[in-house]
């Protein structure tokens, strides 16, 4: 039942993106009906495999929530039913299947690691626990991390007790009277992250989650206030200091699981909108254009859409030579930069300026000058992982992923690399 659930929504997905729209109807055989009817097997497993594939790279490689591997895994289960040739989905199954056992054995080897030294550091006892809970949280029934976790019961409790206890102390300060307003927040996330740090450590004490929720109205809070400085800057036409915002408004959203995302949506829209306008005001309808996606991205507005028909329709004028050889500094500039992404996107505008033979061979000579480059721009993010210089790899193995999300390893060093970070970020003091 599930599985045909996971079927259906992503066919319409499918559709909806594909074709544009369906015929509606009613009752029995309805939209879901008509689609499961109409759609050959082969086309449901290429939805499926491709939803899959997303989810996998959301959820595994970006965000490494393990929890949802077997969640991933039922996109190519029953994308493979419908058509056991795919190869796609026979790849990433087997990726996935991979994931939760390497995961596993890399948290068992880290805390093994780290359990024998004979001294340690609190980050280094902090690091111990979560290998250890993220061990149980992938198996619950295996003796290596039940058994080490029983062993280290007493540094369980006493760094859980630290970390609580820091949290209360930086919350009291922030609710003093006596504090600052500029103090205040940075206290309020001290004291979450610290309460988060105590819950990583034992997750079954309900102390800690108690102490996270009483500071989501803090943070909340501080949310609003980061709301109302963004729509000023971006009131003033601030819009690299308004973007700046917009990240801390991200940073507190997830902290907030999300509740805010809404808001974070609007005020991307707000932005990305109004950045859009400026710079086609200026003449630069390409870096207009970009700005334009992404708030479309976040909310696909009638003015929105109708200031996307206008800056088409000025990239088909006469001046597209002009739009073309202006767009070739800036994806020069992108490449050397080793930001693919914008590079790619740049390039697919540009080629839509010109019928000429001669410039679209530049533009696949650009294309061709990433495509040579990747290889070793995998190298140096995989010597970095390999180095302990987390944050380059993550660099650059985020560069070889955006621009071919199936070469080689990256995906699954990029994967190592942030889970890695992670854990240096949460106890470094």
């Amino acid at each position: 039942m599930k599985a045909r659930f996971i079927f259906l929504f992503i066919v319409v997905i499918f559709i909806g993106i594909g074709c544009g729209s369906v015929p509606a109807t009613t009752g029995p055989t309805g939209d879901n009906a008509f689609l499961v009817q109409n759609l050959d097997d082969v086309n449901k497993a290429i939805a499926l495999t491709n939803q899959g594939v997303s989810a996998y790279n959301t959820y595994l490689v970006q965000q490494a929530e393990y929890t949802k591997a077997e969640y991933v895994r039922q996109f190519f289960m029953v994308a493979l039913r419908y058509d056991p040739d795919n190869a796609k989905a026979k790849q990433y199954l087997d990726k996935v299947d991979t994931f939760k056992s390497s995961l596993l054995d890399s948290k068992l080897k880290t805390a093994s690691t780290l359990a024998a030294k004979p001294k340690r550091k609190e980050s280094e006892d902090y690091a111990l626990l979560v290998a250890l809970q993220s061990a149980v949280a992938i198996e619950p029934t295996n003796e290596a991390a039940n058994k080490m976790l029983k062993d280290n019961a007493a540094l369980q409790a006493s760094l859980f007790d630290t970390y609580l206890k820091r949290s209360v102390d930086s919350k009291k300060k922030a609710d003093a009277k006596s504090t600052p307003d500029s103090e205040r927040e940075a206290l309020y996330l001290s004291a979450y992250d610290d309460a988060s740090k105590a819950a990583a450590v034992a997750p079954a004490n309900a102390k800690a989650k108690a102490q996270k929720d009483s500071l989501l109205g803090s943070l909340d809070a501080a949310f609003n206030t980061h709301v109302a400085a963004q729509a000023r800057l971006v009131q003033g036409g601030k819009y690299d200091d308004a973007n700046a915002e917009l990240g801390r408004l991200n940073s507190l959203n997830a902290k907030l699981s999300g509740k805010r995302t809404p808001d974070v949506q609007g005020a991307t829209y707000g932005l990305y909108f109004q950045w859009a306008k400026a710079l086609d005001a200026k003449g630069q309808i390409l870096d207009a254009g970009d700005k334009l996606d992404v708030a479309l991205a976040a909310k696909r507005s009638p003015e929105a859409v109708e200031l996307k028909k206008k800056l088409s329709a000025k990239a088909t004028t006469t001046n597209q030579g002009a739009a073309f050889d202006a767009a070739l500094p800036e994806i020069d500039k992108y490449i050397a930069k080793g930001d693919y992404l914008s590079a790619t996107k740049r390039i697919d505008s540009a080629s839509k300026l010109t019928k000429d033979k001669a410039k679209l061979d530049q533009l696949d000579a650009l294309r061709q000058k990433m495509k040579d480059s990747v290889g070793g721009i995998y190298e140096a993010g995989v010597a970095a992982y390999r180095s302990e210089d987390f944050k380059t790899a993550i660099e650059k193995l985020t560069t070889v992923v955006g621009f071919n999300a199936d070469y080689e390893q990256a995906a699954d060093y990029l994967s190592k690399a942030k889970e890695k970070q992670k854990l240096l970020d949460q106890f470094s003091n």
